[in-house]
């Protein structure tokens, strides 16, 4: 569900906003000039058990809008607080189409360092909070998660198509 989440809130600002770019990188690294941008993740995650086969899985995501101006501190700031606000309107009381609670937005903070604001960018982690119910899988279940991050996505590669079995009965 987690890669779910981040993937459903890359399309939502794609779709709302496909003036600001993604970058599938760390905050910053690719930041274009004059150009707004971002990146996502989440961050963290708390549980809370509801019942002995449910978990409430609690989660925190974070967006780092990042451009650059060079005019002055002052302008950078100034043109971050409406993308800022505009981020934080667009993913607030969102589901994106899961089985998730609406999305709530948390808050913002100014997490350019000096580097980065010397070379006149200016950069804010928008953060948000959502949560779903997770169900305990049986132990073949849990394998079968295990073996296709490890076999697939951890090494870049693209898990098998799905395949029909065929038995022929003679």
């Amino acid at each position: 569900m987690l890669a779910e989440i981040e993937n459903a809130v890359i399309a939502r600002l794609a779709e709302k906003a496909p003036e600001i770019k993604y970058l599938p990188s760390a905050k910053s690294v690719e930041v274009l000039p004059a150009k707004v941008a971002y990146t996502l993740a989440i961050t963290k995650g708390t549980a809370e058990e509801i019942t002995p086969e449910t978990t409430r899985q609690h989660i925190e995501l974070s967006i780092w809008v990042a451009f650059k101006n060079m005019k002055s501190d002052k302008d950078r700031r100034h043109g971050a607080f409406p993308v800022v606000e505009a981020v934080g309107q667009l993913l607030l009381k969102q589901k994106l189409g899961l089985e998730i609670k609406a999305i709530k937005y948390a808050g913002f903070t100014d997490v350019t360092d000096n580097e980065e604001r010397t070379a006149a960018m200016a950069i804010y982690q928008v953060d948000f909070k959502t949560s779903y119910t997770v169900s305990k899988l049986n132990e073949e279940d849990t394998q079968e998660l295990l073996t296709v991050a490890l076999n697939y996505l951890l090494n870049g590669a693209e898990p098998a198509a799905a395949q029909d079995a065929v038995t022929l009965r003679t």
